[in-house]
Parts: structure tokens; C-alpha cells; sequence
């Protein structure tokens, strides 16, 4: 099956982790036969558009040079050159159109070229802003965009949601638009972890996050955990990977509760997959996250995963079993679950280890691939009736 990837976010040589899991996604998908096509849409005045092969899948770089900002958002439309662009690309090509990231103007041009081809669209939500931003500055304004995401929305063959909790999301204001939920993959060779791997009980516990340094991530709860647990005597050592505008705000905090802490800023992927090998735990306390691969690269490689409750990931986790799960925005249930796996048997701990890569073997890209085309197939059945 032709698929054409369109998104604003891609990797690029200058930011080769950006985005990754759609590089992945395309990978996979081409390996379990596809022919995938990723057209990366980037606004830019550069006019520096490209065409090449990157590990068997053609990406296109096509620039979109803004002019009238206010028109395109009021309008919910791109100029003419770029809507000319992308449909020179997108005519009569392609089986099915998945759409992951971009503007709502980007989208709306996509679904009206798609529907003049009978091309049928479908719509990928990595994240819980189904409806809105994450950080609403304008309340009126972010009004108006759900209501013209209501609008396209239903104008999609299929929703993909990458946790049952997305499709959630999406059913509250959509119950029309066939939905599917695919779970995003780990990459299994990369990331391999093996167990027995107990730390020494004279060591500080090692704990990694991995995640933009933003207030979502909760990362500030981990650090007032590590402070309350120094008082009962159980040592951590916190490493944060990844950057935000909360940086300062953390480092300031880490010299407030004098927590042993280290910032070690955005890393190559392979140096995080290093980085999980040489740590305990994982924990990344964010309340509001659609699934987070980041937790099933952890279970890989072989940590104990800490994730929070009634995010996606607690329809991967199993509590005690194969990782644990926190309450949101509360460092007092981080302080409970930390203590518990500090104090957890040899044997109870390589257990969880082994559960937790038994676990992440499921959520393979190849497993993922194999689920989407399953969606492609129904879709493309359906126009076709």
C-alpha cells in the first residue's frame, strides 16, 4: 500500500531525535511491505524544498512560506503555491493519507485535496491535546480552534489514537469518526536490557527521567520526593535528560531540597539507551500524557518503570507486576512507591525487570506496523464501498 506521511515535525540531521517514533513508524511500516512517504511540512522563507531516501523511506521536504498569518488561521487555509504544492504531490499517489502533526490550516488543505481524490485521511493523536493546546493563553481564541477542529475532524475517515485514553479524548466532542487505537513501538534492539541487574544496597537509588523539562512532566514532584525520602535515609540520584523552559526552575529547586541531581541536557538516542542501562528506576511523573514511548524504552532496557495513573500508561503498566503507578501531582506517592521498590527482594526485583521486558517485547514497531495496516486496510474498505 502507497502511504504518505504529512506532519510539521520530523527528524532532521540537526535534530535527529525530533519526533523519532515517526521515523520509526515509517521504517516499520515499509518493512512489513508498505511504501511510505513522509512529506515534511516546515514553515521556513529558505524556499529550501528536497527530495531523498532516508533508510528506505522517501521524505520531501516542502517549505510553506506563511504570508498572511491572520487570513490562514481565520480561514483555516494555506496560500495557493503551497495548497498547488502539496496536491501536486499527493494527486492520485497514494492509497491513504495519514496526517500526524501540522496547523490546522495545513489540515483543513489536506482533507480537501484528499476529498477531491477519494483519497481517504486519516488523523494520528500522539498527545492529549485533541481539543486544545496544552497551555491555553487565550481562552476564546482556543474556544474557536476546537470548534474548527470539531469541523475538520469530522470530515476524517478514521481517528488513530496511540492509547485508549486518547480515544477517550477524541469520543468526547467526535462519536462519529471510526476511531482506532495503535500503540506506538519501541525500538527492541536498541533498547535491551537484561536481568538480574540489582544495584548494591550501598549505592543511591539511580533514577533517570527522560522528558521535556515542562510542567506537565511533573518533575518538580520527583525532586521534593528525593528530599523527603533523604529524610527517612533512602539516597536517589536524580539524572534529567531533555530540555524545557523549567530548567532553571528545577535546578533551583534541587539547591533548595539539596537533592544529588544532574541536568544533562538533550543527548543523542543511542546515549540515552546507555543511560537506562546505568540507572535503577525510571520515572517520569506526567499528568497528562497520551502513552510516552519513553516508558516502553525504559521497560526494555530493563528498569523499573514508574508511571502515573490514569495516563496511557497505566494501560501498559500493571501495578507491582511488570512496574508501578503514582497518583498525579503528588510527591508523597512518589515518596511511598520509591521507598517500596528501595526495600523490594533480589528475586521480587528481577522479576518486575523481567515482566517489564516481557512486557516491552509486545509493543515492538513491528507489532505496531502490523496494527496500523490493519486500520489502512479497514479504511481503504470502506472508501472503496
Amino acid at each position: 500500500m502507497r502511504v504518505l506521511f504529512i506532519t510539521s515535525c520530523y527528524p532532521t540531521d540537526d535534530l535527529p531525535q525530533y519526533c523519532v517514533f515517526l521515523k520509526q513508524q515509517a521504517e516499520a511500516l515499509n518493512q512489513v511491505g508498505h511504501q511510505v512517504t513522509v512529506l515534511h511540512c516546515v514553515a521556513s522563507d529558505d524556499n529550501a524544498d528536497t527530495d531523498c531516501i532516508v533508510n528506505g523511506v522517501r521524505v520531501i521536504r516542502l517549505t510553506i512560506t506563511k504570508t498572511n498569518r491572520f487570513k490562514e488561521f481565520l480561514f483555516c487555509r494555506l496560500g495557493k503555491d503551497a495548497e498547488q504544492r502539496i496536491r501536486s504531490i499527493i494527486i492520485r499517489q497514494f492509497d491513504v493519507v495519514s496526517f500526524h502533526f501540522g496547523s490546522l490550516s495545513l489540515l483543513s488543505t489536506t482533507i480537501r485535496i484528499c476529498k477531491e481524490f477519494n483519497t481517504p485521511i486519516i488523523r494520528h493523536f500522539h498527545g492529549r491535546n485533541v481539543w486544545k493546546d496544552y497551555y491555553v493563553k487565550y481562552p476564546l481564541l482556543s474556544e474557536y480552534n476546537r470548534l474548527l477542529r470539531k469541523n475538520l475532524y469530522r470530515k476524517l475517515n478514521a481517528a488513530v489514537c496511540v492509547s485508549r485514553k486518547v480515544l477517550e479524548d477524541f469520543r468526547q466532542c467526535n462519536t462519529n469518526t471510526p476511531g482506532y487505537i495503535v500503540y506506538n513501538g519501541v525500538d527492541t534492539r536498541l533498547f535491551s536490557g537484561k536481568s538480574p541487574r540489582k544495584r548494591r544496597n550501598d549505592e543511591s537509588l539511580r533514577i533517570l527521567c527522560v522528558a521535556n523539562l515542562i510542567p506537565i512532566k511533573g518533575q518538580k514532584y520527583l525532586i521534593e520526593a528525593a528530599s523527603q525520602l533523604a529524610q527517612k535515609d533512602v539516597y536517589t540520584k536524580l539524572t534529567f535528560a531533555g530540555r524545557g523552559p523549567d530548567e532553571e526552575l528545577l535546578k533551583t529547586l534541587v539547591g533548595k531540597y539539596a537533592v544529588d541531581a544532574s541536568f544533562v541536557g538533550y543527548l543523542p538516542y543511542e546515549r540515552i539507551a546507555d543511560l537506562m542501562l546505568q540507572n535503577d528506576v525510571f520515572i517520569m511523573p506526567s499528568y497528562y500524557e497520551a502513552l510516552g514511548c519513553v516508558y516502553l524504552e525504559a521497560m526494555a532496557s530493563g528498569m523499573i518503570t514508574v508511571g502515573v495513573k490514569g495516563q496511557g500508561i497505566d494501560e501498559v503498566i500493571e501495578d507491582g507486576k511488570n512496574g508501578y503507578l503514582v497518583e498525579p501531582k503528588n510527591s508523597e506517592s512518589l515518596v511511598k512507591i520509591i521507598d517500596a521498590i528501595n526495600s523490594l527482594s533480589t528475586d521480587t526485583y528481577n522479576a518486575i525487570i523481567s515482566s517489564a521486558i516481557n512486557t516491552s517485547n509486545l509493543f515492538s514497531w513491528s507489532v505496531s506496523a502490523k496494527q496500523l495496516s490493519d486500520v489502512y486496510m479497514a479504511v481503504t474498505n470502506n472508501i472503496e464501498k
